[in-house]
């Protein structure tokens, strides 16, 4: 029996205007919003493009063999974009830190 999931959220990153920034194609898959719920050994991901797939983490660490995601014991699914956010201003430090982590640009 699971008795307790770890639940984590991915979104997609805004500029300053609130426009969604360019991406190439080939990758625009892996920054879909999605979420990802994990039991057991059992890893779940629901992404906006409609994907639903599950990992079985004993027998698939690499999460290389995915099975419906609907065979799975819980489910996942793709949180609403939080209309609400805005745009955070940062300093000159907090920028360049993320500047040499590559984060920025």
């Amino acid at each position: 029996m699971i008795r307790s999931y770890v639940v984590a959220d991915q979104f997609r990153s805004l500029d300053a205007h609130g426009w969604r920034l360019q991406r190439p194609a080939e990758v625009e898959h892996l920054l879909a919003r999605k979420q990802a719920v994990v039991g057991g050994f059992v890893k779940r991901v629901a992404s906006e493009d409609g994907t639903d797939a599950a990992y079985d983490l004993r027998s698939d660490p690499g999460e290389e063999r995915p099975f419906p995601g609907s065979e799975a014991p819980f489910t996942a699914r793709v949180p609403e974009p939080d209309a609400a956010a805005t745009p955070v201003i940062l300093d000159a430090v907090p920028r360049k830190m993320l500047e040499v982590l590559g984060y920025l640009q």
